[in-house]
């Protein structure tokens, strides 16, 4: 009887080894054939296919501005990342079809030399020089944001530069927090609020207020994770327009639900419509 069993368990092990051997197969079939640009194969009830094939859980999402209008801008073609040695340590905002706004942390003690600068088409740039970003930010936060210049030009559909916030957003108004997807290759977006600024200092432990100020915002951010993510650089979006350049990652340097920016504005224009305000205001006195 034991014989019978003995006999009996090795046939069994030796079915289950050869559907596991045949199904390590078809993956590798897969592997071969999807080995670049598109997601891991799966398998379930139905014939092995690509999980991107989902076009319902996976659509990408892209925010434009003026979206009915013929010139329609895709804000997600803006964003950029900033590779050392093929690994991903920041993000940045094409501003112009020569500068790219990113967070100074990304660049300190690191060789201009040895960044690479990735659009989302997948072409790479060199970077040959910084500046500081003080035109975009004001107060301490232009501190924070600095000006990357590339070598060369970049197309055309980059003379435009992307809208940038013309005011402070309001404490009370929700913003488009802007992350990568696990492959570093699409722009995942989530409406998420604001965080008023004594319960930032809290969650990130400033009671004294050295990091946290007027000239930065938090937004409310529920991943978290076992580590800090580098969601340097990454933006986040409020009614078409860039508003805040994340300059300390995310669960950096221990986990939190908030995310600190630097506040973007359109300095230039701010002050002028402010400096315009207070004419209007003093002339009317005057006429009174």
């Amino acid at each position: 009887m034991f014989s019978s069993f003995l006999r009996l368990f090795l046939l069994v092990a030796f079915a289950c080894h050869v559907v596991a051997e045949e199904k390590n197969e078809k993956i590798r079939h897969h592997k071969l054939k999807y080995q670049f640009g598109d997601r891991q194969p799966h398998f379930g009830y139905v014939k092995g296919h690509m999980a991107s094939d989902h076009k319902k859980r996976h659509r990408v999402q892209e925010t434009t501005v003026n979206p009915n209008g013929n010139n329609d801008i895709k804000l997600d073609n803006y964003v950029a990342r900033l590779y050392v040695r093929n690994k991903l340590i920041c993000s940045g905002l094409v501003v112009s079809n020569r500068t790219v706004l990113t967070t100074s942390l990304c660049i300190l003690n690191v060789p201009l030399g040895n960044i690479e600068l990735k659009l989302l088409d997948g072409t790479i740039h060199k970077i040959v020089n910084v500046t500081d970003g003080s035109e975009y930010a004001i107060h301490t936060a232009s501190e924070l944001v600095s000006l990357l210049i590339l070598d060369k030009e970049l197309p055309k559909t980059y003379i435009k530069p992307p809208p940038i916030c013309p005011i402070y957003v309001g404490k009370s108004e929700s913003v488009e927090l802007w992350k990568w997807n696990n492959h570093k290759s699409l722009l995942v977006k989530k409406s998420v609020r604001q965080i008023d600024e004594s319960e930032c200092k809290q969650m990130i432990d400033d009671a004294e207020g050295l990091v946290i100020n007027s000239a930065l915002s938090c937004v409310e951010n529920t991943r978290i994770t076992q580590e800090c993510e580098k969601t340097y650089g990454l933006p986040y979006v409020w009614k078409g327009h860039f508003c805040g350049l994340n300059i300390l990652g995310h669960n950096c340097p221990k986990q939190s639900l908030a995310d600190v920016y630097a506040r973007l504005l359109q300095v230039k224009r701010y002050i002028s419509r402010k400096l315009n305000e207070v004419r209007l205001s003093k002339l009317e006195d005057d006429l009174a």
